[in-house]
């Protein structure tokens, strides 16, 4: 769940999660389907890393970096 690389200490909360287990969770404590799913958004992330796309196919378009992370 945490790894350090660079002098920074980056924390992976959702490292054992899965579609399926996000899935059961929103189904049972009846959560909203995000706005965004209806509009072609798969994957939501930061809003300057986002189009809309199928899975992780539309984060970080034409960009070097892959993701983003909370830092301590």
């Amino acid at each position: 769940m945490f790894e350090q690389k660079d002098g920074i200490l980056k924390f992976y909360p959702l490292i054992d999660q899965n579609e399926k287990i996000a899935k059961e969770y929103i189904v049972e404590d009846k959560l909203a389907e995000h706005p965004l799913l209806s509009q072609g958004y798969s994957s939501v992330g930061c809003f300057h890393s986002n189009v809309a796309g199928k899975g992780r196919n539309g984060r970080w378009v034409n960009k070097s970096k892959t993701e983003c992370g909370l830092r301590l």
